[in-house]
This record gives C-alpha cells, structure tokens and sequence, in this order.
C-alpha cells in the first residue's frame, strides 16, 4: 500500500500497600487539591506537578526502605510443558470416500482466562523532567525496527556492589533520580507504533537494556527498575551471584521456570542454578500484569521481507513475510493455543495472502473456499513432529508457516483458522483432542459430517493434518472421545454480520462511533450496540424524537436474524457520548459523557458543573438497573489526565480520581474486580482543537482568505515542531476547527497553488482528488466528508465514500488520533478492508494505519512514502 494519502486487557492487578500512606488516601488527597488549583489559578498545574514529584520521591524512598528488609528464599518450580499426548509420526492419509455420516463429538469448554481485576487499573505517576540533562544517544535494532533514542546517561550507570538487599535499594534510589519518564515516553510511542503487547514491551526494555549496559546483572536490575516505573508488577531475584527479573502472566507460560507467592506464578526470565531470595510485596502503583496476547499486528519495518514458494492445484504462489516478525516470534516464550489462533497476521504476510489467492477465491462459495484453503494447509507445507525439527514442543504462530520447513497439527490449525477468517470472513475455532489439534468452522449451511456445538451454533470439523480429508471430516480414532474448544475471540462474527447491523443501525437514523469499543457479541449469537442519534431513532415499531441541539445515547440488542430486539434511549438536555460497552455475565456495561439533566430508565441523574461521567449496568432485556454518575466534571482544562471510576455492586461510587496523563501506559475501558466491583476507566480528550489562536492571532487571520489562513496554520504547525509533510493536513483539521464554514477541497487547492504551486505537478492524482472533497464539521471533534456528485473518491489504495465520517482526538504526547466512524477503507480492485483508526504522529510525520477486524498496523510516513 504504498503513497496512501489519508483526508484527516485480559489484566490481572497485583497492588498491595506498602506505606503508612496508601495510594488511594494520596489520590482523594490530591483530587482535593486539584480542584483547589482550577480555582486559585496563579498557582496553576505546575504547582500540582509539584505534589506529584514529592509523592514520586517519598514513594521511591519508602520502597527503597522496605527493600532492604531481609528478603525470602523461595523453591524454584521447573518450567511445565504443553498439556500433550505424542503426535502422529507422520501426517495420516485419509481414505477416499464421500460424507456420509453426521457425528457430533462431546466437547469440554476450557475455562475462560480469568480477566478480573484484584485492583483498579493505576496510571503512570510521572515527576518533572529536568531540562538539559546529559544525554547518551543510542541507535536501538529491535528485530529490523531502528530506533534512535536519547538516554539520562545516568540511567547507564553499571551496578558495581554485591548482591545485598542494601545494594539494591541503594540502586533503585539511584535510578529514581534519572530522568526516566523521557525515555519511558518514547518507549510507549514505539509500543503503540510497533504493535507490541505488554511481553513484546518486556522483550523492547530487555534489549535496549543490552545497549545501555554492559554486563547481565546490571542490565536485569535495569529492566526491573524501568519496568515497575512502567506500571507493570516485576520482582527481581537474586542467587548464586546472579540476578533475574521475575514476571507475573494472564497466560500460562511452558519451559520457563517459576516461584509461587500468594497463588501467583512469577516467572524467572533467566535461568537460575541456586536458589532465589526476593521479596515479597510488590511497588505500590505497579499492578498491570503482562498479557500474552496480540490485540493487532505487528508493526515491524518492511525491509526485511522472505519468501516462500507454495505449490498447489498445479500453481505457484509466492508468499511475502515479514522476517522481523518471524525472528520476534522465535523470541517469545511458548503459551496456550488460544494465543496462536488469536494473534493477527503482519501487514506484509496479510496483503500478500491477499493478493495470491483472493482472485483464485473469488468465483467459489463460502464451503468451496474453506475446501481450497483445507486442502491447501494438507498439500502445501510439509508435516514433521516438532521433536523431529526441533528437538522439543514448539507451537508457531501463523507467520512462522512461511519461515520453518516443516509443520505439525497445531501449526496447520493455527494458519487454517486465520485464512479461513481472512478468505471467507467465516467464524471458527480450534479443536483440541489428546495428542492432535483440528478446527471448525461456522458454514453458512449445515454439511454432512463431523462437527461439534459451541454456544449455540454448528462448527464443522476441518482437520489440515488428515490429508485428503476434505470438511466434516475428522480422524477416526478421535470419533466418540471428547475434545477440548479453544475459543477464537473477536472472531465469532463475521466481516458481512457487522457492516450489516452497522447498516441496520444507521437504517434507524444512529451513529456507531467505534466500533471496537462499543459492539460486542455475545456467547448466544446476540449482538449488543451503542451509539448516538441527533434527530430520531426508528427500530421498525417505535420511533425516538431528540429535542433540538441535544444528542441522545442508544442501547440496542440485535438477534441472530439482524433484527432489533429492543432498543433503549438513554440521555437528556444536552450533548451525550458512549464511550465504552462490555459484556458481564448477565449484564451489559456502559460508560460515557453526559450534560445537564439525564433519565437513564427512569433513573435521573444531575451534571452537577455541566457535564458528568456516567456508567450504567443494563438487564439483558434492555433494563436499566443502575446509573451513576462520576462526578468528576469533565472539562477542556481537565483535557490530558486519566480518570478512575470505581463502582459497587449496586453502582454506588466507591472511587472517583483524575491523574495527568503519561503516554502509552494507561488502559482505556470497564473492567470487573475480584469484587465484582467495575472500574471504569478512560482520559478526557474531549475536541479541544488542533491550533490555539490567541486573539491577536485569530484578528489578524479573520481578514484572511481561506488560502492564506491555512498557509497560517499550517506555519503555526511546523512552528510548533510538527513535520513539514504533516503540517498541511493539520492545517485542514485546524481551519476545520476554527471555522463554521464548510472547509473545501477547492480552498486547499487555491493554497497549494499559491503557496506550493510544484504540487500540483508533483501529485497529479493527489492533487485533483484533494478539490472532489468538502469538509464539514460536527461537535465533538466529528468531522463529515462530503463528495463531488457523491461518488467516491480515491486516493491510491484509500477510497473516501460521500458522507464518510471521523473523529479527531488529541492523545498522549501531544499527537492526535482519527477514528473512523464509517465510510473510508483501504485496499484495491475487489479487496477493501474498513478503516478503523489513524494515528498521527507530529514530529516526525509518520501515519499508524489501522484497518480490518484483526486491527492490522501499517506505518507510512507523509513526506517520504506518500509526497515524495
């Protein structure tokens, strides 16, 4: 997708007090302060950075104290190995003959993942940055990504004691004293950029620790520090003159060895021969336990790019991977299956896929397709026990197919159930029996043979091993025995189900703004959706009216045949916004904004300074039974801090905190406590706007012509350090703020001819799409496109639909976020993929697309990939 020009946590909390003031007295404390400083405004928000940096030093000072208590020899568990039964010597051939019978094999679900929370989730406390501290500057290759960072060069100081708990306080008070939080910045902009899960980030720190520092002990000591200054719970341990740092996980993790402390796995991420002492609280504000899991690709750079050559039906194909990928993935530490089958394809591997065998594809049904693709794992890639390649169990994750010679049952079901999700847009999972793994599919159309029940619906056996076994067809000597589901998340509704109640819904006069945040299936194939109306809401037998220049909130249930079941208007006078929906058990979860007077279901609530944070927890039957509001009266000067909302069991408010935002290092959401208590929690970006004018600055722009100001604006930007190729498009979004008025292509054209008058011969085709687009701006940072006679536009590989709407968001670091609510994709000829979200990055011009269900990264950068 080269030169695309764009228009505009499972989670387990290990939190313990450590000190005589505990972190939840500070917070209440320090709300109370804050609204004192919103009031006495000559003290302003650099005297409450001042409170935060004196609440950093006492917390750093008093963990240093606690480390130095004499710590506990703990027994060292060797690593568990994949839960197995020996795999077939070699891959079985099936005899040839038609389905005839229809099978339903005995299933045990596993256990979901344990998501609760033990405590609410806490955001990075960061202190002041001292300005012009001596920096160390470092180019960092992490798996072909480079990345240039500049370092405290007292962060790189070695550790030079002995192994004692004195030596490691002496050593964390050291470090605190850094300027730290500068590189912890960076380090979460290249984790969002990179699409690294939280290990992935464990796995950055380990190797920017390796260039930082030369020997092991210090560079162990140095991943611990930065990873509690992260927010995520991390141990080090000591023993035999050696230190490793120990790691809690959502997931199992196999071959690693362990120690045990209340119930919980830490994880020794170097080998230890003697025994270990460490201690046994963790710091106080790091409770984010890792997640194994992908929530999108990898982003990794494209230059290093393999081959693999298929043959198959007499074809050749070549297949494109991402080889940083495949090496990261040797990397990673093996886990459970559900992992593998979850985990996205790269950017690369996906298109290339794409472009090999979609147009194969295209004539076939949806069976037809699942056969190809079944006979394609069995034919294509040859089979052998990873104890014959490797010597041991390794499981691979799909792009590791294309790296490795040879692959075994996992492996095969593995890839089968992405290309299948890919190709056909058809829900599946895998099957695991004693000894093998297999898939099923959900067929549009129930076919003769084996096949198991999940929910609700029929998935039809696909076994990739059993070669010539074509679908609905399973080993025999794995008939009558039970099998294991390993559920597929995100993956039980397909591509076409979604656009469809996305139509359903906008059919009824409403506005899905995220998709992601705010649809959510349930395990009984019904579909729960929030979103917004202006005007009115139509669900086929009642009509909804909204009262002039308010916005009204919408819950909705959607049953298996698309239609509505119930639908519930929720809001009052003023603007209202969902932010968040989540399915629990025999609930649904909403969160959101809302202004003045509110009836949530008869339930009134009051903004008390204007506008308010609210959750709400709704009966499957469309019922209200709580509302709450937060009380923390969300503003533009409150615009950059985080907030946590704790609710009861009957939505009283337990907890109610804002905090300064950090980049990178909060979680956005509801999440469900031990307690059964939610946590709500999310950051105030309301639309604040991309330039602030002073009033000497917006008199002089107002007898301006709209060429000149954008020439302004876009001055204003690279001023304010943003990347020159980047400036011109946040001119737009600026004029788009600043104005009233309709922001026209043709205005942009006149500025470029006046102002760059080569572009026009530079991007031809940029150039005369840029005049076919009118943009029109809503409230809350929506901004509406309009097209020339309503026909689409393209831009290269990104087609712009009349009526495209997004929603601009300044984020963390001063960057900004555009969320796409409907009507822009990505791709080419027959294969388009909807755009979900775009992140721009200011000071160096780079563009994090975000795109399909998968949540598929790609990073092009304006000046060099799409105006050079």
């Amino acid at each position: 997708m080269m030169k695309i020009w764009f228009i505009c946590f499972g989670l387990l909390g290990l939190f313990q007090p450590l000190f005589s003031q505990t972190y939840e007295e500070w917070v209440k404390q320090e709300r109370a302060q804050y609204d004192r400083l919103a009031k006495e405004t000559n003290r302003g928000l650099e005297e409450l950075q001042k409170d935060y940096d004196n609440f950093v030093k006492q917390r750093d000072q008093e963990f240093a104290e606690f480390l130095k208590q004499r710590w506990t020899e703990f027994e060292i568990f060797k690593g568990n190995l994949p839960r197995r039964d020996p795999e077939p010597k070699i891959a079985p051939v099936a005899e040839k003959h038609s389905r005839t019978s229809i099978v339903e094999l005995q299933t045990t679900e596993r256990p979901a993942e344990d998501t609760r929370l033990i405590a609410a989730p806490l955001p990075r406390v960061k202190k002041s940055i001292q300005k012009g501290y001596p920096l160390l500057r470092f180019d960092v290759n992490f798996y072909g990504n480079r990345l240039k960072l500049g370092v405290d060069q007292d962060l790189c100081m070695p550790f030079t004691g002995k192994l004692t708990e004195t030596a490691f306080a002496d050593y964390w008070l050291r470090m605190s004293r850094t300027n730290y939080d500068d590189l912890l910045d960076r380090l979460f902009g290249w984790k969002e950029q990179l699409g690294l899960n939280d290990w992935g980030y464990y796995m950055l720190l380990g190797r920017c620790a390796e260039i930082f520092v030369k020997d092991e002990n210090s560079r162990q000591l140095l991943i611990w520090f930065l990873m509690n200054k992260s927010g995520y719970s991390a141990r080090i341990g000591y023993g035999g003159g050696e230190v490793a740092v120990l790691l809690p996980a959502v997931q199992d993790i196999f071959f690693l060895s362990f120690i045990v402390k209340d119930g919980v796995r830490y994880y020794i991420t170097r080998p230890l021969n003697k025994s270990l002492y460490t201690y046994d609280k963790n710091f106080s504000g790091s409770n984010r336990c890792p997640d194994l899991r992908f929530s999108s690709s990898l982003n990794f750079s494209t230059k290093l790019s393999g081959k693999r050559l298929l043959n198959y039906k007499g074809q050749e194909y070549t297949i494109s991977y991402n080889q940083g990928v495949t090496a990261f993935f040797k990397d990673y530490p093996s886990t459970e299956l559900n992992v593998y089958f979850e985990t996205p394809l790269s950017a690369t591997l996906k298109e290339s896929i794409e472009e090999n065998f979609r147009s194969v594809l295209q004539p076939m049904s949806q069976e037809k397709r699942v056969e190809w693709i079944l006979g394609l794992l069995q034919q294509a890639f040859p089979y052998r026990t990873d104890e014959e390649q490797f010597g041991h169990e390794k499981y691979f994750f799909s792009e590791e197919m294309f790296f490795y010679p040879y692959s075994d049952c996992e492996d095969r079901a593995v890839l089968f159930s992405r290309l299948v999700d890919m190709l056909t847009g058809l829900p599946g999972i895998g099957l695991s029996y004693p000894g093998h793994v297999a898939a099923a599919v959900k067929l549009p159309e129930e076919v003769k043979g084996d096949y198991v029940k999940y929910g609700r619906e029929l998935y039809t056996v696909c076994d990739p091993t059993y070669m010539g076994a074509g679908i609905g067809r399973g080993m025999p000597e794995f008939i009558g025995k039970r099998v294991d589901v390993i559920p597929v998340m995100g993956r039980q509704i397909t591509r076409e189900r979604e656009d469809r109640i996305a139509a359903l819904i906008d059919k009824a006069g409403g506005t899905i703004l995220n998709r992601s945040s705010l649809m959510q299936f349930a395990e009984d194939g019904n579909v729960y959706v929030a979103g917004i109306f202006e005007h009115k809401f139509e669900d086929g037998s009642k009509r909804f009216v909204v009262p002039a220049k308010n916005r009204m909130i919408f819950v909705a249930k959607v049953d298996n045949q698309n239609r509505f079941e119930w639908v519930l208007p929720l809001g009052g006078k003023g603007v209202n916004m969902p932010h968040h929906l989540k399915i629990d058990g025999n609930r649904i979860l909403l969160s959101g904004t809302f202004e003045k007077d509110a009836d949530f279901g008869g339930i009134r609530l009051q903004a008390k300074a204007g506008s308010d944070l609210f959750t709400a927890g709704i009966a499957p039957e469309g019922k209200v039974m709580w509302a709450s509001g937060a009380g923390l009266q969300p503003n533009e000067e409150k615009t950059g801090f985080n907030y946590i909302v704790r609710f009861g069991k009957k939505g009283e408010v337990l907890q109610s905190e804002i905090q300064p935002d950090a980049v990178g290092s909060f979680l956005s959401g509801i999440y469900i406590t031990r307690k059964e208590e939610v946590v709500v929690a999310g950051a105030f970006n309301r639309w604040t706007g991309i330039a602030k004018l002073a009033a000497s600055n917006k008199q002089k722009m107002s007898v301006l012509n709209m060429s000149e100001q954008l020439k302004e604006l876009a001055d204003d930007q690279v001023n304010n350090q943003t990347d020159k190729g980047l400036a011109g498009l946040l001119a737009v979004i600026a004029m788009i703020q600043e104005h009233d008025t309709p922001v026209s292509g043709l205005m942009a054209l006149q500025a470029l001819d006046q102002y760059n008058p080569t572009f026009k011969t530079r991007c031809p085709a940029i150039y005369k799409n840029i005049g076919k687009i009118e943009f029109i701006r809503g409230e809350e940072g929506i901004i509406q496109m309009k097209t020339q006679n309503g026909k689409a536009v393209n831009f290269d590989k990104v087609q712009v639909k009349d009526g495209s709407r997004m929603r601009v968001i300044p984020i963390a670091g001063n960057d900004l976020k555009v969320e796409i609510i409907d009507g822009i994709q990505v791709g080419k000829a027959f294969i388009w993929f909807r755009l979900n979200e775009v992140t721009l990055k200011r000071q160096t011009g780079d563009m994090i697309f975000d795109y399909d269900k998968d949540h598929t990264l790609r990073t092009f950068n304006m000046s060099r990939d799409i105006l050079n």
